[in-house]
């Protein structure tokens, strides 16, 4: 009942922004002048029912009231500013070329053409502000702890990488009622395009040679490693650079979760020794290798040094 209400609501409220955008668009093309309205009464009382009548039977169509203002995205911000355009567009074809009837005061000039174009920016701009603000009302957190409550992350942190990853890190952190915001301090990537750029306000402050300089300036206490896509050499050298500040230093997972964009917080883990290695770790076959050695005499070439002596020892 509550849906219904509310999508009833939206259909109503967007009609009358729709038909007051189009009024508007003509009188502020006619500076709003009344003795101009009263010439074109006629043609704007028949347009109003008209173009309600178009976006009403478009936004249906193509399911415009069907999105989810509160999880949009820029993709359903463009499609309702192309349906938009293309509704006002026949709006406009049918009420100039069929509807309007002729204007004796004007030496009979059809009605003013530039006024739909007016009208048509007041049409974006009232939809838009209309499902941004919804946009924005219903991504506030529902609830806000007390500072004395804000204790999932102790300390400031530094972000490595400046890419996707590091963006839905960023945004997570932004929208957990848990962690203080003002905790995010910088991001450290070697592209040095990104150098004092900032990604959602937080800012690149430059390579992994300033790592050590970033710690001591903005008070690092926790360092989260956001590159998905490097090597496992250049993983395990950022990975040590880190691991010598005497930071908490943490990882996130691989690189499908960047693409679903499934990453956030709850992703995030502590490195391990494999993180170090430099390389992909080998997994060994244990049953094959058993059934390969079994009853039989072996010899280990290097069976004094550490790695052969624990190959004989196991």
């Amino acid at each position: 009942m509550k849906n219904r209400f509310s999508l009833v609501f939206t259909v109503v409220a967007d009609l009358v922004l729709i038909a007051a955008a189009f009024v508007l668009g003509f009188f502020v093309r006619g500076e709003f002048s009344l003795a101009q309205a009263q010439d074109y009464m006629s043609s704007l009382l028949l347009g109003v029912p008209l173009i309600m009548a178009i976006f009403f039977v478009a936004f249906s169509f193509f399911k415009v009231y069907r999105i989810l203002w509160q999880y949009a995205k820029y993709f359903d911000f463009i499609k309702l500013i192309a349906v938009s355009f293309v509704s006002f567009f026949l709006f406009a074809v049918i009420h100039y070329f069929f509807v309007c009837p002729e204007n004796p005061v004007s030496s009979g000039h059809m009605f003013p053409r530039s006024a739909y174009i007016i009208g048509y920016m007041f049409v974006i701009f009232f939809l838009l502000a209309v499902r941004t603000a919804v946009y924005l009302v219903e991504k506030r957190p529902t609830y806000r702890p007390s500072p004395e409550e804000k204790t999932a992350v102790d300390g400031n942190i530094m972000i490595i990488g400046a890419g996707k990853a590091a963006s839905l890190l960023i945004s997570d952190i932004s929208n957990n009622p848990y962690i203080d915001r003002s905790l995010l301090k910088c991001l450290i990537d070697d592209n040095p395009a990104k150098k004092g750029s900032y990604i959602d306000g937080v800012i690149v402050h430059g390579g992994r040679d300033t790592i050590p300089e970033a710690v001591k300036k903005y008070d690092i206490k926790n360092i989260i490693f956001a590159i998905v896509s490097c090597s496992p050499e250049v993983r395990a050298e950022l990975l040590s650079i880190c691991s010598k500040t005497g930071c908490s230093v943490r990882t996130m997972p691989g690189v499908s979760n960047i693409i679903n964009g499934m990453v956030g917080l709850s992703d995030i883990r502590d490195v391990k020794i494999e993180d170090l290695l430099g390389r992909t770790p080998i997994s060994i076959d244990i049953k094959r290798t058993k059934t390969m050695v079994c009853g039989k005499v072996v010899m280990v070439t290097g069976g004094g040094g550490s790695i052969g002596s624990e190959l004989c020892r196991q």
